[in-house]
């Protein structure tokens, strides 16, 4: 019996599982009034609607990233009668330009506020990056009130990250993990002016490079990693410093960024505020204070919802933990900053490249390995995270990457496969919805994709301008007319899979003499 399953218009759904849900607890102080023992009291309230103020966030701007949070609750408990109060957030601590303000005194003693939908304002239209304190307010009159810390946070996106950590070890060579790189006419780095100190004991000199720790006519590109952590053998009172150069426009300014290291801690992390550029990693303060560098790892800590691109040096040897969970049985978009190998592939599951688009088909080619940025189609063997736990991976540099790639002409038609490396919209592309199959077309700026996915662009649609769907084919699989019917007139005769007569040069599956075959 001939099937048909009908053409949806569809809206395009990004489905993701949901990795990661954090929240951060507000630190409570008193800004005026007072705050002690879960209580804040104020003695007065100016009648201008300065009134006193409990910080529960503050110094927040470059600090406190809220595009990275959902929510902010608030909670007090045990009001004194009559005391008049509100919630702030404010841009520039100014209570009479507050940037939003809850909008009764007294009244509301628990708030949820939705930060993706906030509008803020003061003297003018506000981002979320500009928020430089959240504070509860007394208005009024005189009062107290009990507020816990554990009652005051901002709560995350449930959200997914990608984690790639690349490690200094005493193994490492001039070469890797990282490139090496000159950067002046004054280039020297034969024998002995390499130095990798990593394993011995060290009081004061290079850690890892250059014999002369203040040289910077070399260097290692660290595009893109935002955190360093250290591990000692042996600790001791000391320094690691990292020697840098902020910028590639200006490689000869030097900085330092320096972990100060204690009697008895083996760990430490650092937050790095650095250029792409290492000249050198030496210890400071030598003497009797001897320490031994067990490694030094650089992370790269990137999430789906970063509206920023993904930025990232080339490494050797790297670690991976991209923690996005897939369906067993369901297709996703993927885009991966790394290649994989036929088995990596084989124990992962199976991955298309689009390989045809003949108008309103897309036609999809298995492959045995991947390449790095290149967008691909994938059906995990089971349901879970198969790429959470990578070791000894090549990571390519983002910069100069090619991210997508287009089908050959097909009776006038091509398509576009392209991997997203932010999260972005996609108002026009098509995106794929796992649920019913097919590539459904966004047709609203408020459509969005996240990080590592992909999407379509196509030349032309042949039933344009009612389609908003793209049927898919995969191998011996595919999504519309399950079989067609051969009459006696079609002998010899090729069609697609919507049973439109092709000529023999079609590229894709197409039906031939009542046979389904892959002409590539």
């Amino acid at each position: 019996m001939k099937k048909i399953f009908p053409l949806f218009v569809l809206m395009l759904v990004v489905v993701s599982v949901q990795a990661k849900k954090d929240k951060l607890n507000a630190t409570l102080a008193a800004e005026n009034g007072t705050y002690s023992e879960n209580v804040f009291t104020w003695t007065s309230a100016p009648y201008d609607g300065g009134g006193q103020r409990l910080k529960l966030f503050n110094g927040m701007k470059g600090k406190i990233d809220l595009t990275k949070y959902k929510y902010l609750h608030i909670k007090i408990s045990d009001k004194s009668e009559g005391a008049g109060w509100r919630f702030v957030i404010m841009c520039n601590n100014n209570a009479n330009t507050y940037a939003y303000a809850s909008d009764t005194y007294g009244i509301t003693t628990e708030l949820t506020v939705d930060l993706t939908s906030l509008a803020l304002r003061d003297t003018e239209d506000r981002t979320l990056a500009e928020v430089n304190g959240i504070y509860v307010q007394g208005q009024w009159t005189a009062g107290n009130f009990t507020i816990l810390e554990s009652d005051c946070y901002l709560e995350t996106y449930d959200y997914e990250t990608m984690k790639i950590t690349t490690s200094l070890t005493s193994s490492s060579t001039k070469e890797s993990p990282f490139q090496f790189k000159e950067q002046g006419s004054d280039y020297d780095y034969t024998g002995e002016k390499f130095l990798n100190n990593i394993g011995n004991d060290i009081s004061n000199g290079v850690i890892f490079g250059h014999s002369d720790g203040n040289s910077y006519s070399v260097y290692w590109d660290v595009t893109g990693y935002n955190k360093v952590n250290a591990t000692l053998t042996t600790a001791a009172a000391n320094q690691i410093r990292f020697m840098y150069s902020d910028t590639k426009e200006n490689p000869t300014i030097n900085k330092t960024q320096t972990i100060t290291t204690n009697s008895g801690t083996t760990a430490y992390s650092l937050d790095l505020d650095m250029g792409n550029r290492i000249g050198n990693i030496k210890t400071q303060n030598g003497g009797s204070h001897t320490i031994k560098v067990a490694s030094i790892d650089f992370i790269k800590e990137f999430d789906e919802i970063s509206s920023t691109l993904f930025d990232i040096a080339a490494s050797t040897s790297s670690s991976v933990n991209y923690d996005r969970e897939y369906t067993a049985g369901r297709k996703s978009t993927v885009c991966l900053p790394f290649a994989l190998t036929t088995s990596e592939v084989s124990a992962a599951g199976t991955f298309y490249e689009l390989t045809d688009y003949d108008g309103t088909t897309l036609t999809f080619t298995p492959v045995t390995e991947t390449e790095a940025y290149k967008p691909y189609l994938f059906e995990a063997n089971a349901t879970g995270a198969p790429f959470s736990s990578m070791t000894n991976k090549a990571i390519v540099a983002s910069s100069g990457a090619t991210t997508s790639y287009t089908t050959a002409e097909n009776s006038g038609y091509t398509a576009t496969f392209s991997g997203t490396l932010a999260h972005q919209s996609v108002n026009g592309k098509y995106g794929w919805n796992s649920t019913n199959g097919v590539f459904s077309q966004a047709t609203s700026n408020a459509v969005t994709i996240d990080a590592f996915r992909a999407y379509i662009t196509v030349s032309g649609v042949s039933t344009a301008p009612t389609a908003r769907s793209l049927n898919a084919v995969f191998g011996e699989e595919y999504t519309g007319i399950e079989t067609i019917h051969r009459e006696p007139s079609t002998m010899n005769q090729t069609f697609n899979m919507q049973g439109q007569r092709v000529g023999e040069g079609h590229k894709g599956l197409v039906i031939k003499n009542g046979k389904k075959i892959l002409v590539r």
